[in-house]
């Protein structure tokens, strides 16, 4: 019966944040500006806090979700030996090739995504 009422409850949770009573706040910002010093206050304040650089990294790293789709797109000469994103050599190639960045980033924005909403409806 436990697993009902958790099961419900979760249901109840995710509805809340869909409907958007639950707030879900995002952090924008160059490097510097203060995004980690906010969200560390937030999270001390009680906050559930989402780290959407920790995520891409996590899709990128060796077995990410990312790595096949990358690997397909880009070629392995893009994945380091350990088998995660060679994030220098593919920094090259975005920051050169506009078409590269949008191909990387329709790879990786959906993965973060769907990731950012399965902690949200944990955290709620």
């Amino acid at each position: 019966m436990a697993s009902t009422h958790s099961n419900f409850h979760s249901a109840q949770a995710d509805l809340k944040v869909l409907k958007g009573e639950i707030p879900f706040i995002g952090l924008t910002g160059g490097i510097g500006s203060g995004k980690t010093a906010v969200s560390d206050l937030l999270g001390k304040l009680g906050a559930g806090v989402i780290d959407t650089d920790l995520i891409s990294h996590q899709i990128t790293a060796p077995g990410g979700k990312a790595i096949p789709l990358i690997t397909k797109e880009f070629g392995a000469d893009f994945i380091d030996p350990q088998g995660a994103l060679d994030r220098p050599k593919m920094r090259v190639l975005v920051f050169a090739d506009s078409n590269a960045r949008q191909a990387l980033e329709k790879i990786t924005h959906p993965l973060i995504q769907q990731e950012t909403a399965k902690q949200a409806f944990e955290l709620a």
